[in-house]
């Protein structure tokens, strides 16, 4: 008898954790997609951020960058001239 309940109590915990694993690693997996730590922008290259985020912009060697905000939905666009001396991390961003 004890052997049973010991049996049942150790599948029952197991299944507990399969059970919460698994939807936490698609969130997860979801987040990794769309957040990104750190992207290079380069001379002529641009990207948009969303607001799903706070991000931050790192530039070195004075960079010609530009911002542009779309006021409708938040998102903001930034670009990096293609006479730029530099380059600029950006960290944090969620790409559209």
């Amino acid at each position: 008898m004890k052997n049973i309940l010991f049996i049942s109590l150790l599948l029952l915990i197991t299944s507990l954790f399969i059970g919460c694993g698994s939807s936490n690693n698609k969130e997860s997996a979801i987040n990794n997609e769309a957040t990104e730590s750190n992207i290079i922008l380069k001379k002529g290259d641009s990207i948009v951020c969303t607001t799903a985020t706070p991000f931050s912009v790192e530039p070195t060697n004075k960079p010609l960058v530009n911002f542009s905000k779309n006021i409708e939905n938040g998102e903001v666009t930034i670009t990096l001239n293609k006479k730029s001396k530099g380059f600029v991390t950006v960290i944090g961003c969620t790409r559209k």
